[in-house]
């Protein structure tokens, strides 16, 4: 298992600057993840969690996310944010439900993928369970979204304004879309007016 310090480099939302972790909270982690591991190998000895990685550089509203990489890797993000405002709710819920994960991908690829498993089935809840997690498959806690909803004001010749999305926005600009609106009116890219900051 490897838990390096420069695995843990996060992303300060506010002034979108790399920042590390404390030491203390990347002690914490390590020492919390190297537990479960003991725990889940006390339970089956077959398990090896040698070639698991965890690194502190979620963005969003995951908490965490469990990967299986190309070499068979396992690599745990975990959301720097979760990690540096509640991080005993990191260690205590979701590290588990991580680690069930890749117990999970491990225990089917012993079974020669023999058939395919739910993410979050009765196998994983057993194992999040047994971690000491409670097995939810969602949290609650308010997280930042990464992504910032840009909407476009145009305005037909009616001279009502319609707000659009960066998605239509960008079709009609690049793609030559028009949208016909439901007045009957067509919004085409000479309707444009201004990027919306409302």
């Amino acid at each position: 298992m490897k838990v390096t310090d420069n695995s843990f480099k996060g992303w300060d939302l506010k002034s979108r600057k790399t920042i590390a972790l404390p030491s203390d909270l990347v002690d914490k982690l390590r020492v919390n993840l190297c537990e479960l591991a003991a725990k889940a190998s006390a339970r089956d000895p077959r398990l090896s969690f040698e070639d698991v990685d965890i690194c502190c550089d979620l963005r969003g509203r995951a908490a965490g996310h469990a990967l299986v990489m190309r070499d068979h890797r396992h690599l745990i993000r975990l959301n720097v944010q979760a990690c540096m405002e509640n991080l005993d709710w990191v260690v205590n819920e979701i590290l588990p439900h991580e680690l069930a994960h890749v117990i999970c991908h491990k225990e089917n690829m012993r079974a020669n993928h023999q058939k395919k498993l739910r993410a979050h089935g009765p196998r994983w809840r057993a194992w999040c369970r047994f971690l000491g997690a409670s097995g939810a498959t969602t949290h609650a806690m308010p997280l930042e979204s990464v992504r910032k909803s840009t909407k476009y004001l145009y305005r037909l010749p009616s001279g009502e304004e319609v707000k659009v999305s960066s998605i239509r926005h960008r079709r009609m600009q690049h793609k030559g879309y028009a949208y016909l609106m439901k007045n009957g009116a067509s919004l085409t890219r000479d309707h444009w007016v201004a990027e919306d900051d409302s």
